[in-house]
């Protein structure tokens, strides 16, 4: 039977480095021609299309061209068989460009959003905005639609009809939608917001193109791989994966038989800056990871070429800072190849230190030209800003944490971070990065101040922080490159009262809806007020509502306690309904002021069930038993352990003590965490004993009672007193 390859090994060859930072649609590899090699053309934030090849070891440009605003989307176009056209989308502008990089067609569309996606066929274009999808017929708007979140990816293909292209749109609230003209077929729920969507074809041959059944693979923010079929009728998921070391947000995809075994793999690039390559055995069941490689660097577009060789096809892959990177299949070594090889080596070596002693003397040159600015001026002189920075600042459910990304151009030297409300930093990479956290003294100092520093050369650092829930304010953060003279640049991140809850699906929610407590609001708003107010508490909630839906429909799942939180509102009414106490308290009291800032006058009733509150106590209990718990595992882990160095057969142990052996190291991680989680757990139960108290309208007298009750005499019969339930 077919199986993938497991001995792959790739070269890396830098071809190109922009100087600008790229988006996500602009790369574009070229048919072949007579030499049955490819070009590749990248577009970057400064307007700057490229064109280049790649020959005896060099990069060649071939042309370049440059448009008024960034690059963010470049496709070939024509009729349906022969797309001899390309065309880029700069803003609201698209542009048709010849394969020799002449402007032959200009359309400003007059969109309201910068154009993110573009097909064309014949007179026909579509274009993908933040929100809007719009279909042009010869310059004149054909067809309309909106989606009802952000979309993240897009990809035209003919699966319902071959009259009419239909489009795949990936969406934030992690459903992927097939549109037809105006309107939604029919969409499928994914694990997570995808971020990337390609074709693929189970045979490399392609030989399933007049099959009714198109397949299509995905990747996610938080790293899902995925593969779905659809037709003209229906949407079927076949397949997910993931794994704890595959994880990592999923920025580009795309499909090829790259290893020549008459199955496609899939290609894989991720925020991390991981390549991945998956292979399949015998068909398209579940992916299998064979080989994976980190470029130092997020990517932004991955993608295959014929560059060196017409017999065998390179991955191509462009990473945020614009550096295009070709990794190729390297050859078993010879004597031959080798010599070749190191005489390549040492040629291209030469060449670059003759480019750093060149770019040295320029650096210093304008070094001197500062110097002597500075010295005349009795003032600071002041810097242009010129950092670019890729940031990321999204909640992990798996983790109950957010992640913190800050990617530059150049290598960073260290990192700030101050926030107005307490904070905690739950993992960094101690190999990139050195982080302190500071003690603060309170009163109106800030409540969190932490330095990362970064300890070799990286452009890219990620930290993981968690705010307790119900606590909301600013995370801000000081970016500083490693570069003479010193710059800073600040990013701002609001942390919302509820934090830790993402959006999901209803049909994601598995089983029935627990019994909630409820939170009625009427009075005088709109629903365009109300889902303002909404999206002061929550992470998740679109930017934009569409004005066809009267009633909306919103649920939340708390990635640390798994509570539910169902919002349903429409024009003067809301209502809200949760397992949670403390988060109808924080929608409460969140929406309140900011309803009062805006004068406007509405009425809040609340319908606070005894089993819900029963509920969460014993879903909190059972996380801080476990914690309590791991401290006699890993003794009894010990002691199994040194069995184990005795005794060759282990077989007369339980399932359970064979389960605890396996994840020993797992374990022992988790007891190094367990007096922050412990910690966290018990704020949770505070937590839940004020909002008690104040949907009862007294004051929480025995807050200090309770601490000391979880601290040295904890058991769930001594905390239910509290509650009086």
């Amino acid at each position: 039977g077919i199986s993938p390859r497991m001995d792959l090994n790739f070269g890396r060859i830098d071809l190109l480095q922009l100087g600008h930072a790229v988006q996500s649609n602009t790369l574009h590899i070229l048919p072949a021609g007579k030499s049955k090699l490819q070009k590749i053309l990248i577009g970057d934030n400064s307007g700057t299309i490229t064109c280049f090849s790649f020959k005896k070891g060099e990069t060649l440009i071939r042309w370049k061209m440059q448009l008024d605003t960034k690059v963010s989307s470049i496709v070939s176009g024509g009729s349906r068989t022969v797309k001899d056209r390309l065309f880029a989308g700069g803003g609201q502008i698209i542009h048709g460009i010849t394969k020799k990089g002449k402007e032959f067609f200009r359309m400003d569309t007059t969109l309201a959003e910068p154009i993110r996606g573009l097909f064309n066929e014949n007179e026909s274009f579509i274009t993908i905005g933040d929100y809007v999808l719009n279909h042009f017929q010869s310059i004149n708007t054909k067809y309309f639609y909106m989606a009802s979140d952000r979309i993240n990816a897009t990809l035209c293909e003919f699966i319902t009809s071959d009259a009419e292209v239909d489009v795949l749109l990936a969406c934030q609230d992690r459903v992927i939608r097939c549109i037809q003209g105006s309107e939604e077929l029919y969409n499928l729920p994914t694990d997570g917001p995808a971020t990337c969507l390609c074709r693929y074809h189970p045979s490399s041959s392609k030989t399933n193109e007049a099959s009714v059944d198109k397949m299509f693979v995905y990747g996610t923010s938080n790293g899902v791989l995925g593969a779905f079929t659809c037709n003209n009728t229906n949407i079927k998921k076949v397949w997910t994966h993931q794994t704890e070391e595959e994880s990592g947000g999923i920025t580009a995809i795309a499909a090829t038989d790259i290893t020549h075994n008459g199955i496609q793999e899939i290609l894989v690039g991720r925020e991390d800056g991981r390549v991945q390559v998956y292979g399949f055995f015998e068909g398209p069941t579940l992916p299998k990871l064979v080989y994976t490689k980190s470029v130092g660097e997020s990517i932004q577009s991955i993608g295959h070429a014929h560059m060196i060789s017409p017999d065998k096809e390179d991955i191509v892959v462009v990473t945020y800072s614009g550096n295009v990177i070709l990794l190729n299949e390297r050859p078993p070594v010879t004597s031959a190849t080798k010599e070749a090889r190191d005489s390549s080596v040492d040629k291209r070596m030469k060449e670059l230190k003759a480019d750093i002693d060149k770019l040295g003397e320029k650096l210093e040159q304008e070094r001197k030209k500062f110097d002597k600015v500075a010295q005349e001026s009795s003032v600071a002189v002041p810097l242009p800003q010129t950092l670019n920075i890729n940031d990321r600042f999204v909640l992990i459910p798996q983790e109950a944490c957010y992640s913190l990304t800050i990617e530059i151009a150049s290598n960073l030297d260290c990192i700030l971070l101050q926030a107005n409300l307490p904070l905690e930093i739950t993992d960094v990479n101690k190999s990139i990065s050195i982080t302190t956290v500071t003690a603060v003294t309170g009163g109106d100092h800030p409540q969190f101040l932490a330095t990362t520093r970064v300890m070799e050369d990286s452009k890219r650092v990620e930290l993981k922080v968690r705010a307790t829930n119900g606590q909301a304010g600013q995370l801000i953060a000081f970016v500083m490159p490693l570069a003479s003279p010193k710059t800073c640049q600040t990013l701002i991140y609001n942390i919302k009262p509820l934090s830790l809850y993402y959006r999901v699906q209803l049909r994601e929610i598995k089983g029935p809806l627990p019994e909630f407590s409820e939170l009625k609001i009427t009075g005088v708003f709109t629903l365009t007020e109300m889902h303002s107010w909404i999206a002061f508490c929550l992470s998740d909630v679109p930017d934009v509502i569409r004005s066809e839906d009267p009633e909306i429909t919103y649920y939340f799942v708390s990635s640390f306690s798994g509570t539910i939180l169902q919002c349903q509102f429409s024009q003067n009414m809301a209502t809200f309904g949760s397992d949670s106490i403390v988060t109808l308290l924080a929608l409460k009291e969140t929406i309140s002021r900011e309803a009062t800032a805006r004068g406007s006058k509405i009425s809040i009733n609340t319908n606070i069930r005894d089993q819900s509150i029963t509920d969460v106590l014993r879903m909190y209990d059972e996380k801080a038993s476990y914690q309590l718990s791991l401290s006699k595992k890993v003794k009894l882990i010990q002691a199994l352990q040194e069995i184990r160095s005795q005794e060759p057969n282990m077989d007369f142990l339980s399932i359970d003590l064979k389960t605890m052996l396996d994840n020993a190291e797992e374990i022992k991680k988790q007891l190094e965490q367990q007096p922050r989680e412990l910690n966290f757990i018990f704020e949770m139960f505070v937590e839940m004993y004020i909002a008690r108290q104040k949907f009862k309208g007294k004051n929480p007298t025995k807050t200090a009672d309770l601490k000391r009750v979880l601290e040295t005499n904890y058991s769930l019969n001594h905390i239910n007193h509290f509650f009086e339930v």
